[in-house]
């Protein structure tokens, strides 16, 4: 576009007066047509932008595992759940089921819920917590990504309405279990530690938590938080 700021500064300014004022009301016309565009992709950005977010609301909150009644679950029509093994079931540096969690399982087990163990831990890790438990596990998962969620879910022939999913963080467990269509269960992590990757996460779940928030789809605290 030819520079208004040439026009005005040229020898003979008397000549360019006219091309002056068509540039300037060319340039209001521009500026009307962005305001336009703007006012109208904003509202649907802002929407979007909230669709995208409730992704990471969970269905429900409780402080941990064994707040999780497997009779309301089964009240739900839930018969099975994916649960999230470090910081979910035990520390993420504690290599053996505790007493409680065998209780847990064998109690879930008696209500005719299934569970599978999906980890984004390596195959040593969670085949240990998971071989005395004689309890499905998925390895290595890549949570969020829907793979392990399907995989879990088709290895206890289940459809995706009698489907939960447990754990502790919104960007692995909430995201990919939303995204695949279950049931989701947010818990208090175990402890304020985490491993690296997960240390990152947590900064984000964060401000996440902060919109939720402000927007008032939450009342509870993190302890994290």
């Amino acid at each position: 576009m030819e520079s208004v700021y040439k026009l005005i500064h040229s020898p003979d300014l008397s000549v360019n007066v006219e091309r002056i004022l068509f540039l300037m009301e060319d340039l209001l016309k521009h500026n009307e047509i962005l305001y336009m565009m703007v006012k109208e992709i904003l509202p649907l950005y802002k929407r979007w932008s909230e669709l995208m977010l409730n992704n990471f609301l969970p269905d429900e909150h409780v402080p941990s595992v064994f707040d999780i009644d497997p009779q309301e679950l089964k009240d739900k029509g839930i018969k099975g759940v994916i649960t999230d093994l470090d910081n979910t079931l035990v520390a993420w540096d504690v290599p053996d089921a505790t007493e409680e969690i065998k209780a847990w399982f064998k109690k879930m087990n008696s209500h005719g819920i299934q569970v599978t163990i999906a980890s984004n831990n390596n195959e040593a890790r969670v085949k240990l917590f998971s071989e005395p438990l004689d309890a499905t596990f998925i390895h290595s998962a890549r949570k969020p990504l829907s793979k392990a969620f399907k995989k879990a879910r088709k290895q206890m022939k289940l459809n995706k309405n009698e489907v939960a999913v447990i754990g502790d963080q919104l960007l692995t467990d909430v995201l990919g279990g939303n995204s695949a269509g279950y049931h989701t269960i947010l818990v208090v992590p175990i402890v304020e530690t985490d491993g690296f990757v997960t240390r990152f996460n947590r900064k984000i779940e964060r401000r996440i938590l902060d919109w939720m928030r402000r927007k008032g789809k939450i009342t509870w605290q993190r302890r994290d938080g």
